[in-house]
């Protein structure tokens, strides 16, 4: 018995196909029903010693899973075996570097016939935005890497796209024309892994930005922040201490006033990790 869940949604996957296998020859199949749930009776002679099987998941437009069944004296040792689908459409949004930020889809403004998703034309901004922090003294592969997926169109879910994807920050959004032609004003929605499993996205807006010219765009301190918070946030949690002070100070390039207060929070409990980590290491020397 056992259940087939998206990832993305949590809902049940109806229809997902349940193969038991033992090496490469199937044995039983059944689909999952509208609930998600299967059930399969595999015939195993009890006095039959430990056996392997693999127990493979498969759906349209998912990633295929797999699990396998311990089988001992004619008994599965476990009772469920539950399984978490993840949308093909997602699998090229991520990057080999831990440390991310996933920009979604723009829609672009209503009057703006034809001109498609703007998608691409904010990761370039956002990019050049923050340059100064893959600019810092970090590791090259510890510095943050910034992911285009126009597959993320549901607001509502950004915080769900954003564990998914493990990713430090996930923006979508829209485009409107601005009141200074040929700038832009964007919505903006963020969502990080870091924030609990029940928190709702952040919305903010960046006025009259030129996507034309990514040198030239000039994006919100609210923008700005909410990313830097969730890379900041990503460094501390990965007990990533020094790369989380080097970042946070490459970041006051941005704030010329200062860290916004909720980045030199995170900031903080950086120095007093780092700090904390050297005496233990010299206590061992």
């Amino acid at each position: 018995m056992g259940t087939v869940m998206d990832r993305l949604t949590d809902a049940p996957l109806e229809g997902a196909r349940i193969d038991v296998r033992r090496d490469t020859q199937e044995i039983a199949s059944v689909p999952s029903d509208a609930s998600g749930n299967f059930e399969l009776i595999v015939p195993i002679a009890s006095g039959t010693r430990t056996t392997n099987l693999q127990l493979a998941v498969s759906k349209e437009g998912y990633i295929d899973s797999a699990q396998v069944v311990t089988v001992v004296a004619g008994k599965t040792i476990d009772s469920r075996y539950n399984f978490v689908l993840q949308p093909k459409a997602l699998a090229d949004c991520t990057s080999k570097r831990a440390r991310r930020v996933v920009v979604g889809s723009f829609r672009p403004p209503a009057d703006l016939p034809g001109s498609g998703d703007f998608n691409a034309q904010v990761l370039d901004a956002l990019s050049f935005a923050l340059k100064d922090l893959n600019l810092s003294r970090i590791r090259r592969s510890a510095s943050p890497d910034y992911v285009a997926c126009s597959e993320i169109k549901k607001l509502e879910l950004l915080p769900r796209y954003a564990k998914v994807l493990k990713a430090d920050a996930v923006v979508a959004g829209s485009v409107a024309k601005a009141s200074q032609p040929p700038k832009f004003d964007l919505e903006v929605s963020l969502g990080s892994q870091h924030e609990p499993d029940n928190a709702q996205r952040r919305r903010v807006s960046s006025s009259n930005v030129n996507l034309d010219r990514p040198t030239a765009a000039r994006l919100s301190n609210e923008l700005l922040s909410g990313v830097v918070l969730g890379l900041v946030s990503g460094y501390l949690e990965a007990g990533e201490f020094a790369e989380c002070v080097e970042i946070s100070r490459a970041a006051r390039q941005l704030f010329p006033k200062g860290l916004p207060r909720e980045v030199e929070a995170v900031s903080e409990k950086c120095k007093a990790s780092q700090g904390s980590s050297r005496l233990i290491a010299g206590d061992l020397k």
